[in-house]
């Protein structure tokens, strides 16, 4: 990082992680609302309690977020959080080869966007966790975090596979 690309002052480091933050919020309010889907519409499913765990742990887990920028008095912007469900719906409109019922493409195509969402949601806590220099923030344990979020990544990698599997060999 050049010096003329780095924070001025620490006015200017405070507004980059309130910016960081409302964006890892905001994709969370979106993976959130992705992961439940998906448990939903797979509940049913040879992976649906899988799913519902993950959905569970990304729900728990924006909390935890919410929670970690309660503490650092860091006010996040809520249009950021419209319009990720904005974009979030708008991602659901896509063509997988059936109109009127599921089809078995979505379900592989929503994992790799979870996994993804979760890859990112990893990255966010590892940046938290350097900002911070500690293990927790206040009642979170942001390490605790992130190894739930390696997990889920694993989890979410053998979902993939089966998926890819039974869908496209």
């Amino acid at each position: 990082m050049s010096a003329d690309t780095r924070p001025d002052d620490d006015r200017e480091r405070r507004e980059f992680l309130r910016i960081y933050l409302t964006d890892h919020l905001a994709g969370s309010t979106a993976g959130t609302r992705r992961a439940r889907r998906l448990a939903d519409a797979e509940r049913d499913g040879p992976e649906g309690g899988q799913l519902r765990v993950i959905a569970d742990e990304i729900a728990a887990d924006r909390e935890s977020l919410q929670a970690m920028i309660d503490e650092l008095g860091v006010p996040p912007r809520r249009y950021k959080q419209v319009l990720a469900r904005v974009a979030e719906v708008v991602g659901l409109v896509k063509l997988n080869g059936r109109l009127w019922r599921r089809s078995p493409l979505s379900t592989l195509v929503e994992i790799e966007a979870l996994l993804i969402a979760v890859r990112g949601k990893l990255a966010g806590f590892e940046t938290v966790r350097t900002v911070v220099g500690a293990p927790r923030l206040g009642p979170v344990d942001i390490d605790h975090l992130i190894e739930r979020s390696r997990r889920q990544l694993d989890t979410l990698a053998g979902l993939h596979a089966a998926a890819r599997a039974r869908v496209l060999t």
